[in-house]
C-alpha cells in the first residue's frame, strides 16, 4: 500500500550534500537576529537525523531519516514491552515506549502536504513473513503488531519463502522497491537470507518542483571547491531570488528554497554554508553543535525575514546506501543485535534479533527541482535458542572450567580449563 507522508527533514538530507553551495548575498550589513527558542522540541526524526550524519563516513551523504526512523519504529513495537531490548531502542528514538512513536508518525501523517500535480511525496511500509516459520507450530503473526502496521504504518504484511526460494523473495523485494520509488531505485539488492524469518520494509518517494525555478540559460560551468582542498568542474545553476528567507548568526548561513504548494502545509529545501565564503569545513563544524543549537538554526532561518538572495546551487545526482547494523551499533545500539534481543511481539512464540540492516538513497536537483527515494530494509532472524520464562540461560562462550567426573562416587577422570579456542 503506497500512501502519501510528509519527509520531515529531507532538509536534513538535502544540507547534507549541498553543504558546499557556493552562494552569494547582500545583507546590507544588518546583525544577525537572536535565536528563536520556541522550535520544535519533540522531532526526534531530526535528531536522528544529525546523529547519523555526524556518524557517517566522509565523502556525500544521501539518506532518508524519515523511512530510517518508520522502518525503527516498526520494529520497536516488536519488542517485548519494558524490555532491555524496548528501551534501547526508544532510547534512539527518543520516546518513552512504542505508544509514544506511533503517536509520533499518526502526527507526521495528519500533518502531511497533500499531493497534487506539483508534489510527489509517498511512503510505503511492508512486513514479510517467512512461510517455513508460519508452518511451525503455535507460530503466527502477532495480532496487536498486525493491526499497528495497518492502522499506524498504513503498511501490510505477506508472505515469502526465505527458507526455501530465496531468489524469488528477493526478487518480490525489489520490484516492490521499483514500483514505490516510481522507477528510482528499480535494482535494488535486498539483504535477506535463507535465515530471514521477518523482513522489515519501507520506502519514500518525493518528486517536487521549485516554486521558481531556475533557468537552464542561466545555468554555467563554475569550480566547486571540495573539502579536500582539490577543485572540480560542475553545472552550476544560478536564479536571483528576491523574496526567500534568509539567516546568519555570524558562524553559518541558512537558506530556505520552496517547492510548489497548493496547500498549507509545504516543503522547501534549506541549506546550510558556513559564514565564511572560503571555509570549506562546513560538514566538520556543524557536527561540532549540539542538536539544540543546529535545531535552533534551522527553525531561526524558517522563522527569518524574507530577502534577496542571489543562488548559485549545482546541479547533481547522489546515491549512497550504508550497513544499518554497523550505524546503529555507532549510535550505542547492541541488545538489538544479538541474541539477548526480545522481539516477542512480531511472531507469536518466536524470538527473534535484528540480523541484518540496510539503508539505500538517491536524490537528483537539477533546474526544475528535487526527485529523490529511499528504502530501509531490516532483516531479523531467529534467537540461537527459544527459552521459556523461567528457563536457566548457560552459555559457554565465556572462559570455563571442566571436570569428567564419576556420577557415582565423583572421581574425577579429568579436569581442565579453557581459555581460548
Amino acid at each position: 500500500m503506497r500512501t502519501a507522508i510528509v519527509l520531515i527533514v529531507l532538509a536534513a538530507a538535502a544540507v547534507a550534500i549541498g553543504a558546499g553551495v557556493a552562494m552569494t548575498m547582500n545583507n546590507g550589513g544588518e546583525e544577525p537576529q537572536p535565536f528563536y527558542t520556541d522550535y520544535s522540541a519533540d522531532n526526534h526524526v531530526n535528531s536522528l537525523a544529525w546523529n547519523i550524519l555526524d556518524h557517517s563516513e566522509n565523502g556525500n551523504v544521501v539518506f532518508s531519516p524519515y523511512s530510517l526512523y518508520t522502518a525503527l519504529g516498526m520494529l520497536l513495537n516488536g519488542a517485548k514491552e519494558d524490555s532491555a531490548t524496548e528501551k534501547e531502542l526508544a532510547d534512539l528514538l527518543g520516546v518513552g515506549d512504542a505508544d509514544a512513536v506511533n503517536a509520533f508518525i499518526s502526527k507526521v501523517i495528519q500533518d502531511m502536504p497533500a499531493s497534487d500535480e506539483y508534489l510527489s511525496l509517498e511512503a510505503a511500509n511492508l512486513v514479510l513473513l517467512d512461510k517455513s516459520v508460519l508452518d511451525e507450530p503455535g507460530v503466527r503473526f502477532n495480532e496487536t503488531f498486525a493491526e499497528i502496521l495497518e492502522k499506524i504504518y498504513n503498511g501490510t504484511a505477506d508472505t515469502a519463502d526465505f527458507a526455501n526460494d530465496l531468489a524469488a523473495a528477493k526478487e518480490y523485494i525489489r520490484k516492490w522497491v521499483d514500483v514505490n520509488t516510481d522507477g528510482m531505485i528499480p535494482d535494488y539488492k535486498s539483504i535477506a537470507t535463507d535465515q530471514t524469518v521477518t523482513d522489515i520494509l519501507n520506502t519514500i518517494y518525493l518528486k517536487a518542483s521549485w516554486e521558481q525555478a531556475f533557468s537552464k540559460d542561466s545555468t554555467r560551468t563554475a569550480v566547486f571547491h571540495k573539502e579536500d582542498g582539490k577543485d572540480s568542474k560542475i553545472d552550476m545553476m544560478n536564479r536571483m531570488f528576491g523574496h526567500v528567507r534568509y539567516y546568519t548568526d555570524g558562524k553559518f548561513r541558512g537558506v530556505e528554497i520552496p517547492y510548489i504548494t497548493t496547500g498549507d502545509e509545504g516543503l522547501a529545501m534549506y541549506i546550510v554554508l558556513p559564514a565564511d565564503p572560503a571555509d570549506r569545513s562546513v560538514r566538520s563544524e556543524w557536527s561540532k553543535q549540539t542538536v539544540e543549537y543546529r535545531e535552533s538554526f534551522m527553525e531561526n532561518v524558517r522563522k527569518a525575514d524574507y530577502a534577496a538572495v542571489n543562488v548559485s546551487l549545482p546541479r547533481f545526482e547522489a546515491e549512497a546506501s550504508f550497513d544499518l547494523c554497523e550505524m546503529l551499533e555507532s549510535l550505542g545500539l547492541s541488545i538489538c543485535m544479538s541474541d539477548s534481543a526480545e522481539f516477542t511481539q512480531i511472531l507469536d512464540n518466536q524470538m527473534l534479533h535484528v540480523g541484518i540492516g540496510k539503508h539505500q538513497a538517491k536524490i537528483k536537483v537539477d533546474e526544475k527541482g528535487t526527485e529523490a527515494a529511499a528504502v530501509t530494509e531490516i532483516s531479523m532472524e531467529k534467537n540461537a535458542s527459544v527459552l521459556a520464562p523461567d528457563v536457566v540461560r548457560f552459555c559457554c562462550d565465556i572462559p570455563f572450567i571442566y571436570a569428567v567426573s564419576s556420577m557415582t562416587d565423583g572421581t574425577d577422570v579429568f579436569v581442565g580449563y579453557v581459555g581460548s579456542l
